[in-house]
């Protein structure tokens, strides 16, 4: 499949922004299990996606779609919305760094912060 020579898209990066579960979730720290915990896992792989344009998207923007469902799935599998910490004995944990009531934008520095 060739490409035509015009064929040109731009990427602009905004700052990182916390997505918090849509509804109230259990506030709890959870040990990963023993699977999960192997220290020949412990690294993280880029990956980018790309997918077809759909014409139903046309207006829409994607960037809150994907905000959106992200926020509504994160309320059932809500140790996703958490931080990896190391705890005793370099066992790995999810530290659980959300509000657990009111949603809105608030800012939290502490939370988003470089390395992502």
């Amino acid at each position: 499949m060739a490409f035509s020579s015009t064929f040109a898209f731009s990427v602009k990066r905004c700052k990182p922004e916390l997505v918090v579960p849509a509804k109230p979730t259990p506030r709890e720290i959870k040990k990963l299990s023993d699977i999960d915990d192997q220290e020949g896992l412990r690294f993280q792989v880029p990956v980018v996606f790309f997918y077809k344009s759909n014409p139903s998207m046309k207006g829409i923007n994607p960037v809150e779609v994907i905000r959106e469902g992200l926020a509504k799935t994160l309320v059932y599998y809500y140790p996703f919305a958490g931080r990896i910490m190391e705890g005793e004995n370099r066992k790995l944990m999810i530290e659980d760094l959300r509000r657990s009531s009111s949603r809105g934008n608030h800012e939290r520095p502490d939370v988003v912060s470089e390395p992502y």
